[in-house]
């Protein structure tokens, strides 16, 4: 029996520790960019957003930015200062055209992100929300070898 993960694992990269609380990982061949935080402190958030502004900046012209953000950690809200730093990403999005897929909890703080987000999706990045790893790659997958528009 073959397995979700094992497959990604044969073309991911290793996962990279940014800060305690947030990691960095390439999927599909690079292709797929993935963050995870496990908390919201601030030096999380700001090592979160530094890394994604940074890969955004860094993107090949050539392919559509596809990012994983997950968030499915009980100890990871949205917080004033989360959203904040995280509207940030806004102009980037409109210089590198893209899709994130948000993985999130089935819970109320879902429901709010999910709120927050459907405010960004005319900048240039489309946010959808999954609650699996595997919903939210297999979205993206749909997504690679077109242009970015």
């Amino acid at each position: 029996m073959v397995f979700f993960t094992d497959i990604l694992s044969e073309e991911a990269s290793p996962i990279e520790q940014i800060a305690p609380g947030m990691t960095h990982q390439r999927l599909l061949n690079r292709q797929i960019v993935v963050s995870k935080i496990t908390s919201v402190s601030r030096d999380v958030v700001d090592a979160w957003i530094n890394t994604v502004k940074a890969t955004m900046e860094n993107w090949p012209e050539e392919r559509p930015y596809l990012a994983i953000h997950d968030l499915t950690s009980d100890r990871v809200s949205l917080t004033p200062y989360a959203r904040t730093r995280a509207e940030e990403l806004i102009p980037l999005g409109a210089k590198v055209p893209g899709y994130a897929g948000i993985v999130l909890p089935k819970s109320f703080v879902a429901q709010l992100i999910r709120l927050f987000m459907r405010t960004q999706r005319k900048q240039g990045v489309h946010n959808e929300i999954f609650f699996s790893m595997e919903e939210a790659t297999n979205w993206l997958k749909s997504w690679i070898g077109t242009l970015r528009t």
